[in-house]
């Protein structure tokens, strides 16, 4: 439903992108725990990252539901050692994805950003995040130079005040953030 962000008066770009969950892979007989990320490829073009081999997944992965990902150093270090991650495949969440770039790690600090594997929104094991209203995503914008964030926030939630709603009652849940802005 990200519908009712998209076009918003001032804005350059917008991503949409799940908040990090935990999720496990089996090395060696041992668990690993990560945290993944599902993200669209506006996310690299907004945010910046230190790339330290290979380059971000783009559109047409992310379109196309391609299971490839961006990790951190460490995940690098506890799949690969210190062996070129970039081609290699990495078993995560129950789905094998395969390396296209490795970035300097993200303090947990920078919530935005942060998480060890980013992989495309597309490649979720279900498209419930295509219709849900409320869930574990977030939109993150680029304004443009000048425009008024104000005007923007405005027009989305005069937006969301005609959104068509499975259930009524959450426009109370819906609005009360907005109210805050």
């Amino acid at each position: 439903r990200d519908r009712y962000a998209r076009n918003l008066p001032g804005v350059e770009r917008l991503s949409i992108s799940s908040t990090p969950y935990s999720a496990y892979s089996y090395l060696g007989g041992n668990r690993i725990e990560s945290s993944l990320r599902r993200t669209d490829a506006e996310f690299w073009r907004i945010l910046q990252f230190d790339f330290r081999e290979g380059t971000p997944y783009t559109t047409d992965d992310v379109a196309q539901a391609q299971m490839v990902a961006v990790i951190s150093e460490t995940t690098r270090s506890k799949f690969f050692g210190q062996s070129r991650a970039v081609g290699r495949d990495l078993e995560v969440d129950g789905q094998r994805f395969r390396v296209v770039g490795v970035v300097a790690d993200v303090s947990r600090l920078r919530q935005v950003p942060y998480s060890d594997i980013w992989v495309p929104l597309t490649t979720a094991k279900t498209d419930s995040y295509k219709s849900e209203m409320l869930g574990n995503h977030f939109a993150i914008v680029l304004m443009r130079e000048g425009a008024s964030a104000v005007l923007a926030k405005e027009e989305f939630a005069s937006r969301l005040r005609r959104a068509e709603l499975p259930n009524p009652k959450l426009l109370k849940h819906l609005y009360a953030p907005l109210e805050t802005m």
